[in-house]
């Protein structure tokens, strides 16, 4: 999922919502940023999570991963329907923002 949001994302934000190269290159790299603390995140959650379980458990780290994949969904779903042609640049921003973070999880 992350790979189609940073390879078609710029385009994307170029030709259906009408950003400038430089802008449409700085919300996929907010993507990008945000990605990168998802993955701190989402790696401290997951490790507070498996202590918190009773040893011997199968899956110590699905209660992580299935809250990184319901965000990531419903931020993408936010992001289909709250970002159009016209739309603030720091709307766009924080949405790809919060993308990044939960897709990384």
């Amino acid at each position: 999922m992350k790979y189609s949001v940073t390879d078609w994302g710029q385009l994307y934000f170029m030709q259906h919502i009408g950003y400038q190269q430089t802008t449409a290159a700085g919300c996929v790299g907010m993507v990008m940023f945000g990605g990168v603390l998802g993955n701190a995140v989402w790696g401290y959650l997951s490790d507070v999570l498996t202590d918190k379980l009773p040893k011997g458990s199968r899956t110590p780290r699905a209660p992580a991963l299935l809250l990184s994949a319901m965000l990531s969904m419903l931020f993408l779903h936010l992001f289909v329907f709250f970002i159009y042609e016209g739309v603030s640049e720091v709307r766009t921003s924080f949405l790809c923002f919060l993308v990044g973070l939960a897709i990384d999880g």
